[in-house]
């Protein structure tokens, strides 16, 4: 049975020697002017504990607390093997978000399915703000 064990809303993700992630930006909200405009680029990332070392299908989809807005990114994981901390096979999931319009102001969810369960992970705010002022 699949476990979510970490994921994060943030600015990037770094992949360094010896596989070695680093996470730049993490947030939670996103400020808003206009809504005819995406979102800024951003990315999802997981890490997900999974009965063996074969391939994976995952799912990240992304809805709106009230229901008007689902996106759904497909994707395909594999462990690299055991995780020595954890003794478990450790699945990584970096999807790089762009382009994303919303429907306007609210929270946004983010679900992970993996072979078939389904595991929440976090949620963001979008807020609608004024531009700024100029004198």
């Amino acid at each position: 049975m699949p476990r979510l064990l970490l994921s994060v809303v943030c600015d990037d993700v770094r992949v360094e020697v010896g596989h070695k992630h680093s996470l730049m930006g993490l947030f939670d909200t996103f400020n808003l002017v206009d809504f005819t405009q995406p979102l800024p680029a951003f990315h999802v990332f997981a890490r997900i504990a999974v009965e063996d070392n074969d391939p994976h299908d995952v799912t990240m989809e992304l809805h709106s607390h009230g229901g008007d807005f689902r996106l759904q990114v497909p994707a395909r994981v594999q462990a690299l093997g055991r995780d020595a901390a954890t003794d478990l096979n450790l699945a990584t999931v970096n999807i790089g978000m762009s382009g994303i319009r919303v429907p306007g102001p609210g929270t946004y969810h983010i679900v992970f399915r993996v072979d078939g369960e389904e595991l929440s992970g976090p949620s963001f705010v979008v807020r609608a703000t004024q531009p700024p002022t100029l004198q």
